[in-house]
């Protein structure tokens, strides 16, 4: 076999494994750490988190059908979704807050998931309010201690950033509050 040729097969050899790992280790970087989290905070949407903390509903859902981009102050003025959080538990307990993704509705549609990075809310307790703010992208949105066997209420108002474009179109919201308990001693 001529020189050359045996230098073209290695080559393309070669291209073809660092093609095939490249995309390997691309795919388990774009999927892999998504799904164990969607997972892991699917479990806590709308239930009993570790037997020990309760989400209650005190209103409607918070729902944005036919939602369109509006300002911090039209957004801070609607009718807020409101939840009381009940500590169960004979101790103190730490809790974040966070929007979850409904991944079932979501997969059962096939649909475009509104990003988080359009949304903006803000978040009452004993009339202590957050300043406006856009949703992380963890969907994070307010860290909570309770006392044993406290319970504490909470008004959430949610609307889309008047900075979206026309990309939003055509996406939607599938995701629910969720109470997702800290590590605690």
């Amino acid at each position: 076999m001529d020189q050359n040729v045996k230098k073209e097969i290695i080559s393309r050899i070669f291209s073809i494994v660092t093609t095939s790992l490249f995309l390997i280790v691309t795919t388990w970087f774009w999927f892999g750490p998504r799904v164990e989290l969607a997972e892991a905070r699917t479990l806590a949407a709308g239930q009993m988190a570790s037997g020990n903390l309760e989400l209650v509903d005190l209103s409607e859902p918070i729902k944005l059908e036919n939602a369109y981009p509006m300002t911090d102050a039209q957004g801070s003025a609607m009718e807020p979704y409101r939840f009381e959080v009940i500590n169960h538990d004979d101790q103190e307990v730490s809790f974040t807050i966070a929007f979850v993704n409904d991944v079932l509705t979501i997969e059962q549609e096939d649909c475009q998931v509104l990003g988080n990075n359009y949304l903006r809310y803000t978040i009452e307790k004993d009339g202590a309010i957050t300043p406006a703010r856009n949703l992380a992208l963890s969907g994070d949105m307010y860290m909570d201690t309770l006392g044993p066997n406290e319970t504490a209420t909470y008004a959430l108002r949610f609307w889309i950033d008047q900075n979206a474009g026309n990309e939003i179109m055509g996406t939607h919201f599938h995701a629910k509050v969720a109470v997702i308990l800290e590590n605690n001693k």
